[in-house]
């Protein structure tokens, strides 16, 4: 009686975050799933979800724009990541090596995380902006031309990604600085009275030893590169053309803008379940946590 009880009790608790699971989570994938295999236009509502037979998924395969974004969502992902590792390790280094002031730096990191992606956008859409942006008017003072950030396909991408550098590079230094701080003083003290130069003592000692943190930052910054959105869509919207439309974009394009909401969720599901393949084989390649 008193295990029935137990049981009773532990299930009530864990009821409103099954249900919570359940409808924000398994049912809105299950819905998904079954939308892409229909045809289910916005703008035809009376016509019902007939279904297709697979029919998006084929589409899918052909589509140049969607896969023109996959790849923009992978470059930006593999640029960005990499910068934040190297730069976050470095800072952190930098900070570590610090007997003062490490409370001040981390408060200061603590900032762009804070900013809303969509603040982010806004504010920067107006500090490149080619006419009275802030940076334009600060290279005016020194007679350098001015800079079309996001009048041009390469320029605009490539300021995207600083975008996300400013606001997540914080995070990686923060976490790494974490990672510093609580490995082992003994291990280098015997490297140093071997001998040992500090480049050797960083790839053999500080570099294995902080694997599972680079792994936890990486995974992160993944994560939040695959669902970046919010800072592209009010800064460029994807433009010009289509120069820095990444996968978010394009899907919210074809759902919202198109009406196509069936083939909408057929390249969700497909971006969905690409981004969790490459996440699983990043962690277990990394093998970190084996």
């Amino acid at each position: 009686m008193i295990g029935y009880r137990r049981q009773v009790f532990v299930w009530g608790f864990l009821a409103p975050a099954l249900m919570v699971v359940l409808f924000l989570g398994v049912y809105p994938a299950i819905r998904m799933v079954y939308t892409s295999l229909t045809d289910y236009t916005l703008t035809c509502p009376w016509k019902g979800q007939p279904f297709n037979y697979g029919r998006n998924y084929a589409t899918l395969f052909l589509d140049s724009r969607f896969w023109l974004a996959a790849e923009r969502t992978a470059i930006l992902t593999t640029v960005s990541v990499g910068i934040t590792l190297a730069l976050g390790f470095g800072i952190a280094s930098l900070v570590n090596r610090l007997d003062r002031g490490r409370f001040v730096y981390r408060i200061a990191f603590l900032v762009p995380m804070v900013v809303a992606p969509s603040i982010a956008g806004l504010l920067f859409k107006f500090i490149l902006n080619y006419d009275f942006g802030f940076v334009n008017q600060l290279l005016a003072i020194f007679r350098i031309p001015k800079v079309d950030f996001l009048g041009t396909s390469t320029v605009a991408f490539m300021s995207v990604i600083a975008i996300d550098l400013w606001q997540w590079t914080p995070f990686a230094v923060l976490v790494l600085l974490a990672g510093l701080e609580s490995l082992p003083r003994e291990q280098f003290e015997a490297a140093r009275i071997d001998g040992a130069s500090a480049p050797r003592m960083l790839w053999h000692i500080t570099l294995p030893l902080m694997r599972r943190y680079i792994v936890i930052v990486g995974v992160f910054r993944f994560v939040q590169c695959i669902r970046l959105f919010d800072t592209v869509k009010l800064l460029t919207d994807g433009g010009p053309g289509t120069g820095t439309e990444v996968l978010n974009v394009y899907i919210t394009k074809v759902g919202f803008a198109w009406f196509d909401m069936g083939y909408a969720s057929a390249l969700a599901f497909v971006a969905l379940n690409l981004a969790a393949l490459l996440g699983m084989l990043f962690i277990r390649s990394s093998r970190s946590f084996t």
